[in-house]
């Protein structure tokens, strides 16, 4: 069972342990921005193939990981595209870096659970 957990955790679907294996692994060839970037996009093909394996076979838990990581990948961009400004610019992006956060649970979880 841990193995396959372990095994599980190093697909390369970002922001799981192996899509920052595969970011680390290309920032070094590419640079930190353009690995995040493609590193996001991985974990976007993964996150869909999570959800579209787990409606082909009504698993619950896989359709549960495909959403997370839409979420985790949704805030994670944000936060790339935040830290990007403020080191481009030099000033504080004028946008909350949890926005999407926010939103992305508000419509997902109901209106009443989290209030900005």
């Amino acid at each position: 069972m841990n193995l396959g957990m372990g095994l599980f955790n190093l697909i390369p679907a970002f922001p799981m342990d192996g899509g920052r294996v595969l970011r680390a692994a290309l920032a070094s060839r590419i640079g930190f921005l353009p690995a995040s970037k493609l590193a996001i996009r991985v974990g976007i093909v993964f996150a869909w193939l999570f959800l579209a394996l787990g409606l082909y076979l009504w698993s619950p838990s896989l359709l549960m990981v495909g959403g997370f990581l839409h979420v985790a990948l949704a805030i994670e961009r944000n936060r790339l595209v935040w830290t990007h400004y403020q080191q481009s610019t030099g000033f504080t992006p004028p946008w909350d870096p949890d926005d999407v956060f926010k939103r992305s649970t508000r419509t997902t979880m109901g209106p009443g659970l989290f209030r900005a």
